[in-house]
């Protein structure tokens, strides 16, 4: 999935977040920064990125609530969901390839001393979900995959998982 081998693979990246980003700073929340890949927060902008040059930002206007983030990549689109809502999307290259060879998305961390989030139901799905699938995911919490709660290693907060 998201490698040079799998470029033909539609994937989609899921999270609640509750961003206290105050830095200008390119702030991966679930991603492979590495490789520029996932889902950040810049300058006030939620960013779904799957490359250094094929990414599409929405700006937040009111940062100080949980916010429901989902980016789609179809092939030959990308899609960013914010709160159920399709906010933005573009069409790429029909040659667009993914240039890594391995693919480790990781929760975290914030860049700046100050800044901090709290994230829960992290998912990624090897397929896109749809429009309907993404509203009903924020509506109702109905997950296809069981929710967990993950901490990149010092950074992140832990609280404790509850059930749907």
């Amino acid at each position: 999935m998201a490698t040079k081998y799998s470029s033909d693979n539609d994937f989609t990246i899921e999270c609640f977040v509750y961003p206290l980003i105050a830095s200008s700073a390119e702030t991966p929340i679930m991603a492979d920064d590495t490789n520029d890949i996932g889902l950040y927060i810049e300058n006030g902008d939620v960013v779904f990125k799957v490359s250094a040059t094929e990414s599409i930002r929405y700006p937040i206007t009111y940062s100080k609530r949980v916010l429901h983030l989902v980016g789609v990549y179809s092939v030959y689109s990308i899609s960013l969901y914010v709160d159920g809502r399709l906010a933005a999307s573009k069409s790429i290259d029909p040659d667009f390839k993914f240039t890594n060879t391995n693919l480790s998305i990781a929760i975290g961390p914030t860049t700046a001393s100050g800044d901090s989030f709290v994230i829960d139901a992290p998912a990624i799905y090897r397929y896109s979900l749809s429009n309907a699938s993404v509203q009903r995911h924020y509506g109702d919490g109905n997950f296809s995959a069981p929710a967990i709660q993950v901490v990149s290693p010092d950074e992140g907060v832990l609280f404790s998982c509850t059930d749907a």
